[in-house]
């Protein structure tokens, strides 16, 4: 849920004040290692950062924003909510802030990486392909499409409860996100998978892909 904005639903991001955001982000990863252990990962696998030009897709309250332009990354953050964008402006004020829903993303210029975290399984599939050939786009040639996300471990008591606390607090959408991690959306995209992590206990993934050929399969071991 790094960002409540995504879809259709206005509605749906509406509901979800920056407080009352933070503190269920914070709240459901804290049994599970924290939300801060997960966005640490990520930044380690996005490698040195200071100089290069980052886009964040959702990026709520600015958690990621804010470390990011402390590394002296080059941040343009999209999120479709203005209360959330107020947030991230006041922690991260040398980023570029940009009002849209990603459905409707405009061309913002070219990417050393793009960075998408909890945001992808809030959008259906058509919107989330759209999403991700607009990212492709945007990429550098030799850039790199970064995706922390929900999942769920593979069996057992605990998965099946995890499951059934997301399908209660996240759009329908969230399924396809466990489903397969994104795989089939990946590949219908033209991206080749270059890594794929399980972090919390099974309950998130990150996932670093690249544009390409589509060449290399999704299932091949990680690089």
């Amino acid at each position: 849920m790094e960002s409540h904005l995504a879809s259709s639903s206005d509605t749906y991001a509406a509901a979800w004040t920056p407080l009352v955001y933070d503190g269920l982000i914070w709240s459901m990863f804290l049994p599970l290692g924290g939300v801060g252990r997960m966005r640490d990962r990520a930044l380690a696998r996005m490698g040195p950062v200071g100089g290069r030009r980052i886009l964040e897709l959702g990026c709520g309250t600015g958690a990621l924003t804010r470390r990011l332009t402390r590394q002296g990354a080059r941040v343009t953050a999209v999120d479709g909510s203005r209360s959330m964008l107020g947030r991230a402006r006041a922690r991260a004020p040398a980023a570029t802030f940009v009002h849209t829903r990603l459905e409707i993303l405009p061309d913002l210029g070219a990417f050393d990486q793009v960075l998408c975290a909890f945001v992808l399984h809030e959008l259906p599939t058509v919107v989330r392909r759209r999403v991700l050939d607009a990212a492709s786009r945007m990429l550098r040639p030799d850039g790199r499409l970064i995706i922390l996300d929900h999942a769920a471990p593979s069996d057992g008591a605990f998965a099946r409860a995890w499951r059934g606390f997301l399908s209660r607090l996240e759009p329908p959408s969230v399924a396809e996100c466990l489903a397969d991690g994104y795989d089939r959306d990946l590949q219908a995209c033209g991206y080749d998978l270059v890594s794929r992590e399980s972090l919390a206990r099974g309950c998130a993934q990150l996932v670093m892909a690249r544009p390409g050929s589509g060449a290399t399969a999704l299932g091949s071991p990680q690089r």
